[in-house]
């Protein structure tokens, strides 16, 4: 029974002892309306990662994500209706995850972190991400495949 109970403290202390750190930098935001530094979830050594028709002619992984995380960041920062909430000085900061679908489009969508206590910036989030264009999806060893994507967006009211 003692043996038992050892062994069960050691496996708990090990399963409290895993890095629980977030992906998020504080660099990774849409302050003014500009996402920037946005990066997958998780890089799962894909054979080609996901890509907008306006990223095809990319060369490197690091231009690709580049041009990507542009496509991201203009469309959802020219989407988002916040003007009429300008003057309000707030800071709204939004943690979202995507999946980048095998078909195309964007599913799951999901907020991992926020601040927005009236639900109106997610909601809008929701609508900018929806307007994105279809793309590429990535592709693991000759097969399609979904491609999780987080970001941050911070909103400055000001």
């Amino acid at each position: 029974m003692k043996k038992l109970t050892i062994l069960i403290l050691l496996f708990t202390s090990f399963v409290f002892s895993q890095n629980n750190s977030s992906k998020y930098n504080s660099k990774d935001s849409i302050a003014g309306g500009k996402i920037d530094n946005i990066k997958p979830a998780n890089d799962l050594g894909k054979d080609r990662l996901p890509t907008f028709a306006k990223c095809k002619g990319t060369s490197s992984i690091e231009e690709q994500r580049n041009c990507f995380s542009k496509v991201i960041s203009s469309t959802i920062s020219k989407n988002l209706r916040i003007n009429k909430f300008k003057g309000q000085n707030k800071n709204i900061d939004i943690f979202v995850k995507i999946e980048l679908h095998k078909t195309g489009r964007i599913t799951n969508i999901e907020f991992l972190k926020s601040n927005d206590e009236s639900g109106y910036f997610e909601n809008e989030v929701i609508r900018a991400i929806n307007s994105l264009p279809k793309f590429e999806p990535g592709i693991k060893d000759g097969k399609l495949v979904s491609v999780p994507y987080s970001f941050p967006i911070k909103l400055s009211l000001k």
